[in-house]
């Protein structure tokens, strides 16, 4: 018995994934897969129906590698990048999020907790909630751009991390848990932003 032959948009995302990408837009498929558009509406709901893809915000799609089928989404670190660029916003990684990723703060969190520099709706996707905070004056607050598999992102430093706690307390689980994760925090305060086994970089934001 003939095994059922891939449709042309599972093609052009296999040759995505074979790059090392993980994301993609309505747009970008259009343009790439020559079928008319119920027929790319019908592949994508097929795809979705097998966890194969997940669409995170209208038009923003992630590609969902077997290894990953059971939680149904990529680790949000492989793909808030991309999304704030399609989203056409700067933004930053912050708060309890930042702080986990400096490596304070180990308690598991609902959500993933990104400053942005426009008004924008929390996002609920495949069981993660990803809290979309404006902050007026983003690009002043100083970032490392932290190697992810997909790219980069881009998290506050431990200092501006710190910063942010303290004035977002109610969106950090209060003050009792800002300060244990201050605690924690400390450690990383002064430390240069090189460094050898992680290789991040210290620049201004919007300056990439």
């Amino acid at each position: 018995m003939r095994m059922p032959r891939p449709s042309p948009v599972q093609n052009y995302l296999d040759s995505l994934q074979a790059k090392g990408r993980y994301t993609f837009t309505h747009r970008e498929l259009s343009a790439n897969v020559p079928t008319t558009s119920a027929s790319l509406k019908l592949a994508l709901h097929r795809l979705g129906k097998k966890r194969r893809i997940l669409r995170v915000h209208n038009g923003f799609y992630v590609l969902v590698p077997l290894e990953y089928q059971a939680s149904g989404i990529l680790p949000p670190t492989w793909f808030t990048h991309d999304l704030m660029t399609h989203l056409g916003c700067g933004y930053y990684v912050a708060l309890l999020t930042a702080a986990r990723l400096h490596g304070a703060g180990h308690q598991a969190s609902q959500e993933f907790q990104v400053m942005t520099d426009a008004p924008l709706r929390n996002i609920e996707a495949g069981g993660l909630r990803i809290r979309l905070l404006r902050k007026t004056h983003l690009a002043i607050t100083p970032i490392q751009e932290k190697k992810v598999p997909t790219g980069f992102l881009r998290v506050s430093i431990p200092e501006a991390t710190a910063l942010d706690l303290v004035r977002y307390a109610h969106v950090a689980g209060g003050l009792d848990n800002v300060a244990t994760v201050l605690s924690e925090l400390a450690e990383r305060i002064g430390r240069t932003a090189r460094s050898s086994h992680d290789n991040e970089a210290l620049c201004p934001f919007g300056q990439r």
